[in-house]
């Protein structure tokens, strides 16, 4: 009797295993759903941005003809025309290269957090760029612009956690998740920024703690320039 109680026993708790983890794994897949939303939204922006600068680089038609009846009529001493403003190329050059990390917590992390602590992501799956650095998990601007980050929190059922991104050391957005009893606790943090070339951007504790923070790629860390 005492061994079927406690096979009894054993498969509920099979049973609740298999339960959470397709839980999680359906949570997990909808903070994919919501990144990749962002993604394109940002790759929407970047192309009208781009159709913008090379639409006010092109000299209209009405320029065009008074320009026309310049160089054709030398003989005439003078025509009554429009002053043409001079269109002169820009002397620079336009780095469009794009910039995009997409880093996470590989193993679940369950010592304690200290304050100020930087996470860190230690596997990288998306670097364009190369500004993101896996062993401090700290972004370096590699050029000035409008950029987007956002950062992902999962702990266990008992924990919570509070985290900010900081730019250059200032606190500039902040997320926090808190674990329910007998469910993990799933955050999202987002934040548009104004960085210029070197500004150092990274996700810290904003209090210290010491939750179950789960890795596995349910905690990360991502950004790109608009």
């Amino acid at each position: 009797m005492k061994l079927e109680n406690e096979l009894t026993l054993q498969s509920k708790e099979n049973e609740r295993i298999k339960a959470e983890n397709v839980f999680l794994r359906s949570q997990f897949q909808e903070s994919k759903d919501r990144e990749n939303e962002l993604l394109k939204i940002v790759h929407e922006m970047k192309r009208n941005i781009e159709e913008l600068i090379r639409s006010q680089n092109r000299p209209d038609k009405k320029h065009k003809k008074y320009l026309q009846m310049e160089t054709s009529a030398p003989s005439i001493s003078h025509i009554d025309v429009e002053p043409v403003k001079r269109i002169v190329p820009p002397t620079f050059s336009m780095n469009t290269d794009p910039i995009a990390f997409y880093s996470f917590i590989s193993a679940d992390a369950t010592t304690k957090l200290q304050l100020h602590q930087i996470l860190i992501y230690d596997t990288v799956k998306i670097n364009l760029g190369q500004g993101y650095h896996q062993d401090d998990g700290i972004f370096i601007a590699p050029r000035s612009g409008i950029y987007g980050f956002a950062w992902t929190l999962a702990v266990s059922s008992s924990g919570w956690v509070s985290t900010e991104i900081a730019i250059n050391g200032q606190k500039y957005g902040r997320a926090s998740v808190d674990g329910d009893d007998g469910s993990h606790g799933y955050g999202t943090g987002f934040a548009l920024a104004n960085v210029n070339a070197g500004d150092h951007v990274y996700i810290r504790m904003n209090i210290a703690g010491d939750p179950v923070l789960y890795g596995d790629g349910r905690t990360s860390f991502s950004g790109w320039m608009l």
